[in-house]
């Protein structure tokens, strides 16, 4: 095997490292301003709709997903009881990581045995995945949820 000139292996390295680099880097890899604010709005829709250790008060303003009604709703009436017991601590501490899909941000909850999604958008508006998610480990940008400065 011929020896490489110190220049050119340089450079092969550079151009390697590069290519390394760029596989692993996504803009949701950084937390960004705008990726802490998603975040802090979807923990904020989890809070005020049930799904953390917070019981919401006033039921009228809980967003109801796409099954609620049919599970929860017998003769026009809606059981919030069982509603918020089944919600109650779904995403507690399963907060795992955010990643940026088109203009909008997913933010990543790890759950027994899949992730779930909540998209937020730019303008911060919430909802929930109704499917489990999964998307490329490459772009996730992953959080300890004990250091979230939400206010």
């Amino acid at each position: 095997m011929k020896n490489l000139p110190t220049s050119r292996l340089a450079s092969v390295l550079v151009v390697i490292g590069t290519v390394c680099s760029c596989a692993a880097y996504d803009d949701a890899s950084l937390m960004t301003t705008s990726s802490m604010r998603a975040v802090c709005a979807s923990q904020g829709y989890l809070r005020a709709n049930g799904y953390l250790d917070y019981r919401p008060e006033e039921v009228s303003q809980i967003q109801l997903e796409l099954w609620d009604r049919i599970r929860y709703e017998t003769d026009g009436q809606m059981d919030w009881s069982s509603l918020l017991n089944d919600r109650h601590r779904t995403y507690s501490e399963k907060l795992y990581g955010v990643t940026k899909q088109d203009q909008d941000f997913l933010v990543l909850y790890r759950l027994e045995f899949n992730f779930s999604c909540v998209r937020v958008s730019p303008d911060l508006d919430v909802h929930l995945h109704e499917a489990p998610c999964r998307p490329s480990r490459w772009h996730i940008r992953r959080i300890d949820e004990r250091e979230l400065t939400c206010s």
